[in-house]
């Protein structure tokens, strides 16, 4: 161009006119006419954006649509339903990991699906036939996450060829020149898989089904040896289990593996393959699975974080029989648990049969009145054969049997047998009631008792094998130490100076020795630990051989919710305000069950959730310790998850799916599950229409914040106001003083509407009926034993209104129900539930039951009250005044009968209480008031600004001359 330019210009610079001649030379035309090359551009940038998005549209979205297949002939254009869905863009890894799979038939590669989106296999448009099985190298993959409790430690899906068309149906086999011997832990391990799988297990390898590995003390063969059966390769990033953890750990370690060959499972003990034995009961969804290769393709390796693994029932409030014990040590072990606490011996009865001492037994048979018709009619005490059919039960579930002895308090069934172990007294009898802690111990300061603790200790050892016993110890009451001649007498000659202290660590100290030469080990409450470093001598050696079980944890032991990490004694954790299954779900719900998860230290070992069976009977028993033992088992077995699983379901959504199973099988035997779970959760609502506008006070203290006064009024007979040891003077009051406008109705007169003419709402309501049940469902014994039900009513009398209070009822068997015709003489304004005489017991008070009239005729306005009402207009609110004067000084009084209460005394109560209705606390949060052993505050007088308010909600003026 260049050169064409220098010639031009040259002939032009020459004087040569002559025209220019167009050239030949390739890309002259454009250069002359078109020298714009966007159009060219353009064109080639469209056909080339068109080709790259063909060309990703086919990488992403693969080529499976475009297969053609007999079925798909007729439409080889149809599009897959499931193109556009959002995973198929999230599987590149995935597809890459299947191609080089299928290029490595030779020797396949296991390939790991890491941390990501999971896989779902895409559905086919056409799909084969079920008469003309093909084969297909699609790899295996969880459809849907799994429900496991406890969650395993590693479990990790395999993408491995597989051919559908030859199921693998289910095979045992013992990996080993022949089967173990009956009777040996070994065979009661294979014996779960035989009944799970409904198969008989067989020596020798075989060629599929599961495989059973068993390398004592040779962890890493074990892992080898299935994955040599099984033709694999251990993934680089598979992690399993760390050496430095503690060998306790090793007994129910396990390692299993399944690939399209079958199934391995390998460990070092027994225990472990009956571990996996749980796991793959909870993989099979719907029971047992008739093939084999039903089961997704996955590496798993699994082992406790923590040994002791526990879960106790009271057997001595409730009987529980044989076979109810055994049924709850097989759902227990169905969730890893390894420590069944066995409670046997209380105040109320003397459960097991000891041949050293046989009047245990027969005096607590001798005391029926402390039981129901029903337990006495099949109460059966647990003689040797019974429990040794326990303790066999349990060696086959891989479950300890810890007996739990208690001594030296609850201990007045075995002072009603032998009268001489007590301090004072020849005579006691076993309680009518299954709650309370009583004062009676044994005398720590006779031979007498430590030849008893040695009877019975030595007897307790030789039916349990356990190497653990636990001896007790909470709740002692030591006032009769401190009044006993022989207990000074023997505090005097070891120099002891602290009594109630150094009682105890004597007694512990004995027991700990007695078991010591039996080689036991014992277990103790931790009530006594945290004063034990005032004690005047310490028992030598006791850090070593004694096991502590906390529920209170107070300081040094741990702060309430766990055991401190310095505590120098071997620990298990059982704090009462997370596993105290007998609690309602509102004190510890679900939720609050997984916050049992116990420090790691070299002196834990690990928790035990507790079932005290004081209101259970053992047919309400499984639905208190589930859904919320899950949660327990999750937090022992695996710890705390971090980071969630993509393989797994959240604890919460399993535990549900767990619960649904075990409502689909009620009621069928061969379920593997029967059981019925509680609630989860109770959920509190709004007041009942009939109490909204009411003002409700109480000086009662409530267990916490979700048993407030307000469950009370919510017609709501799951949620309940839990009271503290009521004591005699306390009230609940509600009261219905608030007035308000509404249409007066007009019959058959539309002018009387137009109006709009409005009059003042009565005072208080008509109630037809009023009913209140101290008791809850799962709580029926927490009743008020002493108490009345009083009204404050508007009644009239030549003319004229009064009100005047009413005692309606008195409380019965834990119920008050009101006179239906005292009811009904006049409206109510006030109602108040008054405590007679103080209680240790708890009080659970479900709902107050009251039924109104809508409109009644004889129903009194505030401007009726008024205009009959003598002298001036402060006469209402000084009638409404004088009424709560005669009342808070009757209150500590004894119950009236029905009708009027009784007038006051001159001299002001001793305890004076604000009227409730003074001042308007918020609903649901009522103040709770200060503990038993703190000095209470002075009651508030009502001030001027209290005393507005209350007289403009009468419709009055407030007046200093009113007073």
């Amino acid at each position: 161009m260049r050169a064409r330019a220098a010639e031009k210009a040259s002939a032009s610079g020459a004087g040569n006119v002559e025209k220019a001649q167009p050239s030949l030379e390739r890309g002259s035309g454009f250069e002359t006419k078109h020298s714009n090359r966007l159009p060219f551009v353009v064109i080639s940038l469209a056909f080339l954006g068109l080709g790259l998005w063909a060309f990703l549209a086919l990488r992403l979205h693969g080529l499976n649509g475009l297969e053609t297949t007999p079925a798909a002939a007729s439409a080889p254009w149809e599009i897959d339903p499931g193109h556009r869905r959002r995973d198929r863009f999230k599987n590149r890894q995935a597809q890459a990991a299947q191609t080089q799979a299928q290029k490595n038939a030779s020797a396949p590669a296991v390939v790991v699906q890491t941390p990501g989106p999971r896989t779902y296999p895409r559905p086919s448009p056409h799909p084969a036939s079920a008469a003309t099985p093909t084969k297909s190298t699609a790899p295996r993959a969880v459809a849907l996450p799994m429900a496991l409790i406890p969650r395993p430690q590693v479990l990790e899906v395999l993408q491995l060829e597989s051919d559908v068309s030859k199921p693998l149906e289910w095979s045992l086999h013992w990996v080993g020149a022949e089967l173990p011997l009956l009777g040996s832990d070994a065979r009661f391990a294979l014996n779960s898989l035989e009944s799970l799988l409904h198969v008989t297990a067989k020596a020798g390898r075989g060629t599929s089904g599961l495989k059973v590995v068993v390398r004592p003390g040779d962890r890493t063969g074990a892992r080898h040896a299935c994955l040599e059966l099984l033709k694999q390769e251990l993934p680089r990033s598979h992690k399993g289990y760390e050496e430095h953890v503690k060998d306790c750990h090793a007994s129910d370690w396990h390692f299993a593996l399944s690939t399209p060959s079958g199934l391995c499972v390998s460990s070092t003990e027994a225990a472990g393959i009956f571990r996996f034995a749980s796991t793959l009961r909870q993989m099979m969804h719907q029971g047992v699975t008739a093939f084999a290769s039903d089961l997704p393709h996955f590496i798993l390796e699994d082992w406790p974080r923590f040994c002791w693994r526990g879960l106790q029932l009271d057997a001595v409030r409730h009987f529980m029989p044989v076979s109810f014990v055994k049924r709850y040590i097989e759902e227990m072990a169905a969730y890893k648990a390894n420590f069944f606490h066995w409670h046997l011996t209380d105040d109320q009865s003397w459960r097991l049969f000891l041949r050293s001492r046989p009047k245990l037994v027969k005096s607590s048979m001798a005391s029926p009145e402390s039981y129901s018709e029903d337990d006495v009619q099949q109460v059966e005490p647990l003689y040797e054969i019974s429990t040794q059919q326990v303790l066999s039960f349990a060696r086959e579930h891989f479950v300890t049997v810890i007996p739990v002895i208690e001594t030296p308090g609850h201990i007045l069934a075995a002072l009603a047998a032998y009268p001489e172990l007590a301090c004072k007294g020849k005579h006691f009898e076993m309680p009518k009631q299954r709650v309370g802690t009583y004062t009676d111990i044994l005398c720590v300061g006779k031979a007498t008792t430590f030849e008893f603790a040695k009877d019975v200790f030595t007897d307790v050892a030789r039916l349990f094998p356990s190497r653990w016993i636990h001896v007790g110890g909470d709740e002692v009451i030591v006032e009769k130490w401190w009044m006993s001649d022989h207990v000074r007498a023997f505090a005097g000659m070891a120099g002891l100076r602290n009594i109630p202290v150094d009682m105890m660590e004597v007694w512990f100290c004995a027991v700990g020795r007695i078991l010591k030469e039996l080689g036991r080990q014992p277990i103790m409450w931790d009530d006594h630990f945290s004063q034990r470093l005032t004690a005047t001598k310490l028992c030598p050696n006791a850090h070593k051989d004694w096991v502590v079980q906390a529920w209170k944890m107070d300081y040094p032991v741990g702060n309430t919710t766990a055991v401190a990490e310095d505590f120098p004694f071997a620990s298990i954790s059982s704090p009462m305000k997370s596993v105290y299954l007998d609690y309602p779900v509102a004190s510890i719900d679900f939720n609050r069950s997984t916050q049992l998860l116990p420090l790691t230290g070299p002196r834990i070992l690990g928790g035990c959730a507790t079932m005290w069976t004081e209101d259970s009977e053992p047919k309400d028993v499984f639905t208190k310790v589930f859904p919320r033992f899950m949660a327990i088992s999750e937090r022992l077995w695996g710890g705390l998850l971090h980071d969630p699983r993509r393989l797994d379901l959240s604890l919460w959504w399993a535990a549900h799916r767990h619960c649904e199973r075990f409502a689909a099988t009620a009621g069928d035997a061969t379920s593997f599950r029967s059981v019925t779970c509680g609630h989860f959760e109770v959920k509190t609502g709004a007041r009942s229409p009939m109490f909204a506008r009411a003002r409700i006070s109480t000086s009662l203290d409530n267990f916490g914040d979700a048993f407030q006064v307000g469950q009370a009024f919510d017609d709501d007979p799951e949620t309940y106001f839990w009271a503290v040891s009521p004591q005699a003077g306390d009230m609940i009051e509600v009261a219905f003083l608030e007035a308000r406008t509404e249409l007066m109705a007009c019959e058959g007169s539309t002018a009387c509407w137009a109006e709009g003419r409005r009059r003042k709402a009565s005072l208080g309501k008509w109630l037809k009926e009023l009913v209140v049940k101290t008791g809850s469902k799962d709580r029926p014994s927490d009743q008020l034993e002493q108490g009345q039900l009083k009204v404050a009513q508007w009644l009239q009398a030549d003319g004229t209104w009064a009100l005047k209070w009413r005692s309606i009822c008195a409380f019965k068997d834990g119920e008050c129900r009101g006179d239906h015709d005292t009811l009904m003489k006049g409206p109510i304004v006030t109602i108040r539930l008054s405590v007679m005489a103080t209680q240790t017991k708890w009080m659970a008070l479900p709902e107050f039951e009251a039924t109104t009239l809508q409109e009644h005729p004889e129903h009194p306005t505030a401007e009726e009250i008024e205009d009959t009402a003598p002298g001036s207009k402060s006469h209402l609110s000084q009638l409404v005044s004088n009424v709560w004067e005669s009342s808070a000084g009757s209150d500590t009084a004894a119950a009236a009968p029905v009708g009027d209460a009784p007038e006051s005394s001159t001299s002001p109560p001793e305890r004076r209480r604000m009227p409730s209705h003074a001042l308007r606390p918020p609903p649901h949060n009522m103040t709770r008031r200060a503990p038993r052993n703190v000095t209470r505050r002075p009651q508030p007088r009502l001030n001027e600004t209290t005393k507005e308010r209350f007289f403009s909600a009468l419709g009055w003026r407030w007046r200093w001359d009113m007073i």
